[in-house]
């Protein structure tokens, strides 16, 4: 279920275009990483890491309502 959410997240994210990305402070090639971190897991995250998942879970959560 985990590798769902997170392939839904990716695939969420690699449709927004290069400013939106850069508006929520992430780059294409940082994507991966901000997915690893929007599931919980086993590895505990940096304090960046997190702040950079909570945007990203904040836009997925707009992007959801349009």
């Amino acid at each position: 279920m985990e590798r769902w959410h997170r392939g839904q997240a990716a695939a969420a994210l690699h449709r927004l275009d290069d400013r939106q990305l850069e508006d929520i402070g992430i780059s294409r090639n940082d994507i991966p990483h901000v997915v690893a971190g929007l599931v919980p897991s086993n590895i505990e995250t940096s304090s960046q890491d997190a702040r950079t998942a909570t945007h990203a879970a904040r836009l997925l959560s707009a992007a959801r309502m349009q």
